[in-house]
């Protein structure tokens, strides 16, 4: 589960750009989720890179986008957001990256999403389907040609499709092109759009398909454009369930083209520029690979493909952007899928990870490979060496070092893996999987004491907010009473006592109350108007903290009010919060 929920979106977002961030929902690409981050990419004028982190607890949100950059949280932060809350399974997936933290997920209730309506003119159900098969075969030939007329003068795509498919012995190249070029998408696609021209690329395909073994060489180029068009970069589709529906398709133009390159070999040299130049272009496909095209380029092919790779990464690493990170992490991942459906082999993989260890999902992938390859001794070197080595993303190497560790019965050495990465640093996550590693070996008395030994150090000598890590993991395990004890003896930043107010507020609402009062005013200097939104939600709060407490929440309003009476701003989100 998410750490957070869309009132939390709502709450950092402000209403404003919480509206315009559902319209942006659509646009998200690429979710990775973990119970420390989610990252996302999403569309507007440019393609944006969006992060939320996880901050014990509290909800933080940064975008490439020029609001964002501004430290705002913007719309698309909103969307992406909305996006793993509705897409985000009940467990998270290994991580897969560096930048994926984990983190004990905030335990939240979430309906089941309601089922979609079917779109319009989505077609017979595959029962009715059945039925109209059977009626049709029960039909006189006279009877089902007359239909079948009707068809074709009723609907003009019905009349294409029939002239086009009871030719098959000489095939019209204009319109099957102009059928192909059909598919060529301007704009991007609502759902219904889609599912139209999901269902024209259905027969665009299978009219192919009928050509394909009598006239290979014809329809072979047909394919290659159908690919391109049916993988071009604009697509917009749900995570969750557009994008499988076009990847469905999409294998099925690779699996013709595929036979259609058998039956007839193009030029190896330029087929694999094409091949990686659209695959680069197309990177939200990686189901479409190298690997079923193997056998077409041949040993000359294949050479000419991974040095086209090449001198597209060359060039992607000299240009700027999120356009270009993208493009690089395309081509990373192709020639990657190429070592390991083609070359097959291990060390050769391991050397292509290497060649870059400043990102430390590299370990990971190195650790991964030599673990599946059976090799754990060396999966084990690689991972202690990026436990030492990488500045950041120690997470995912210590996770995979210690799976690998309890694979081969290394039990102490798993726990003393986690302590010392609990050491280096000490959040939340970390000291769940420190305990869990030491109740392998029943240890996890000396571990606990471990850990808040260091932890109180670490506040006693780490400097003004050294007390964070020790306040936010006893408000995890929720010992709020010594987490309160603890910031009030060490200090701790005021991110982490508004996160403690928030939860001394249940019992104790009187030590909640001066926390709040100066988050308001820290919302208040802002001069913004998501700032004063965010003060009046506060200020609601403050009103139930206030009354529960016993204490005159109006004699401070009307100071508030009096104090900023020149905001007009401030005193419409006010009003507008009946205060």
């Amino acid at each position: 589960m998410l750490w957070f929920d869309e009132d939390d979106l709502r709450w950092r977002a402000g209403n404003r750009s919480y509206v315009r961030g559902t319209g942006y929902v659509s646009s998200v690409e690429d979710l990775c989720w973990s119970p420390k981050e989610v990252t996302a990419t999403a569309q507007g004028t440019d393609t944006y890179q969006v992060r939320l982190s996880n901050h014990g607890g509290l909800l933080s949100g940064e975008c490439s986008c020029p609001w964002g950059q501004e430290g705002n949280f913007c719309k698309h932060c909103v969307a992406v957001g909305l996006v793993a809350i509705n897409g985000a399974p009940s467990r998270p997936p290994a991580p897969k990256a560096a930048n994926l933290k984990g983190a004990r997920p905030k335990p939240a209730k979430r309906s089941a999403p309601e089922p979609e309506p079917p779109a319009p003119d989505a077609g017979p159900v595959a029962q009715d389907v059945a039925d109209l098969r059977a009626s049709l075969e029960g039909l006189e030939k006279a009877t089902l040609i007359d239909l079948l007329m009707e068809l074709a003068e009723r609907d003009q795509t019905a009349g294409r499709l029939l002239s086009l498919r009871t030719n098959a012995v000489d095939p019209d190249p204009a319109a099957l092109s102009a059928l192909v070029d059909g598919l060529k998408r301007t704009r991007r696609l609502s759902d219904v759009a889609l599912t139209k021209w999901c269902r024209a690329a259905d027969d665009a395909l299978r009219t192919l398909d009928t050509f394909a073994a009598g006239h290979p060489a014809a329809v072979r180029p047909l394919y290659q454009r159908a690919l391109r068009h049916l993988t071009a970069p604009d697509f917009d589709g749900r995570p969750d369930s557009g994008l499988v529906v076009v990847r469905e398709v999409v294998d099925r133009a690779v699996d013709g083209l595929v036979a259609t390159c058998r039956a007839t070999p193009p030029d190896p040299v330029e087929f694999a520029r094409w091949l990686a130049d659209v695959q680069v272009r197309s990177s939200r496909f990686p189901g479409f690979s190298v690997g079923p095209f193997a056998e077409v380029l041949g040993a000359e092919g294949l050479a000419s493909y991974w040095q086209r790779l090449s001198d597209l990464e060359e060039n992607a690493s000299s240009a700027a952007g999120p356009g270009a990170w993208l493009r690089r992490r395309a081509i990373f991942r192709l020639r990657e899928a190429y070592l390991i459906d083609v070359v097959k082999n291990v060390d050769r993989l391991v050397e292509f990870y290497a060649d870059d260890l400043s990102l430390p999902e590299r370990y990971v992938r190195i650790g991964a490979t030599l673990r599946a390859a059976g090799r754990c001794d060396e999966a084990i070197a690689w991972l202690q060496r990026g436990m030492a080595e990488a500045p950041w993303g120690r997470k995912s190497i210590c996770d995979l070092l210690v799976a690998v560790y309890a694979e081969t019965g290394r039990l102490k050495e798993a726990a003393r893996a986690r302590l010392d990465n609990f050491t280096r640093d000490p959040d939340e996550y970390n000291y769940r999987k420190l305990l869990e590693a030491a109740e392998a070996i029943d240890a996890v008395t000396f571990a606990r004491a471990q850990a808040m030994t260091m932890l109180r150090e670490r506040a006693k000598h780490g400097g003004a907010n050294g007390a964070d890590p020790l306040v936010r993991i006893l408000v995890a395990i929720d010992e709020i009473d010594e987490a309160w004890a603890a910031a009030q003896v060490f200090g701790c930043s005021d991110e982490c006592k508004f996160l403690l107010a928030r939860n001394r507020a249940k019992h104790h609402p009187g030590d909640a109350i001066p926390i709040y009062t100066q988050e308001v005013d820290n919302a208040i200097a802002r001069m913004d108007r998501e700032g004063y939104e965010t003060a009046a939600r506060l200020l609601v709060q403050l009103r139930d903290l206030h009354q529960r407490a016993g204490s005159d929440f109006g004699v401070y309003l009307d100071h508030v009010k009096s104090t900023h009476r020149r905001k007009g701003a401030l005193m419409e989100r006010l009003a507008d919060a009946r205060l």
